[in-house]
């Protein structure tokens, strides 16, 4: 039986199509310099932004949002930089006022609650057991 607090738990992901690394968007930053550090980052940004629609605020942890960034994600602020410029560029990113809005983030997010998960693992095990046993 699930208690209270693990039913309230929500889990969050990234849901990632087979055609990934075919789509335009990814092609176009693996044409940059750098490209996979921007690949990762934006991934990194994405899972960053998953509980909040896309939204990634500036808490004036540091003195910028880009070392706020790089320090959030544990990526060099030398990196953090070109790559905000070029996801910016390619529309990836938005600034606004206190942070930045990913756009595609929300796409791909699917989530579900921990009594969900639990009941989709049961299911897929009376799948398992249904079909080894011939049924």
């Amino acid at each position: 039986m699930v208690d209270d607090a693990e039913n309230k738990t929500k889990f969050f992901y990234i849901k990632i199509f087979d055609d990934y690394f075919s789509q335009r968007f990814v092609k176009a930053i693996l044409k940059q310099s750098g490209s996979y550090s921007i690949l990762v980052i934006y991934q990194k940004l994405e899972l960053m932004s998953l509980k909040t629609n896309g939204l990634i605020t500036f808490t004036g942890l540091a003195d910028s949002f880009e070392q706020e960034i790089a320090i959030a994600i544990d990526e060099n602020e030398d990196v953090i930089c070109p790559a905000l410029q070029t996801l910016e560029r390619l529309k990836l990113i938005v600034r606004v006022e206190d942070g930045l809005h990913i756009p595609k983030a929300t796409e791909y997010v699917l989530s579900e609650t921990a009594a969900a998960r639990i009941k989709r693992d049961q299911r897929s095990k009376g799948k398992t057991k249904r079909t080894k046993s011939g049924q």
